[in-house]
């Protein structure tokens, strides 16, 4: 921004960008069948407006992009176990005989 005026946008905390994660609204475990229910329904495929089809989980997708469960800040929050290295990519090298083409 070359206006001194709007200078203080680029570095006034109230106007940055809120991250995903912290935009959602958390939701407790009395809410979790919403967002993890099955909820098939027999029937037709279903279309949009435009007669495009919709996925099975449309109504799941979309209430995931506003909500999450609380649980799962936790489970991100937790390192995942690892099997540790896998030596044998490690030390493996091409036989000296091949020669790249």
């Amino acid at each position: 921004m070359s206006d001194p005026r709007f200078a203080r946008f680029k570095t006034d905390p109230r106007f940055r960008k809120i991250r995903k994660e912290e935009s959602k609204v958390v939701l407790d475990e009395r809410f979790k069948s919403v967002l993890e229910g099955d909820n098939k329904q027999k029937g037709k495929g279903r279309v949009d407006k435009y007669g495009r089809s919709l996925a099975d989980t449309h109504e799941k997708d979309n209430l995931r992009r506003f909500y999450r469960l609380e649980n799962e800040e936790e489970e991100k929050d937790e390192p995942e176990p690892s099997l540790g290295p896998d030596y044998a990519l490690l030390y493996h090298s091409p036989p000296s005989d091949m020669t790249v083409v």
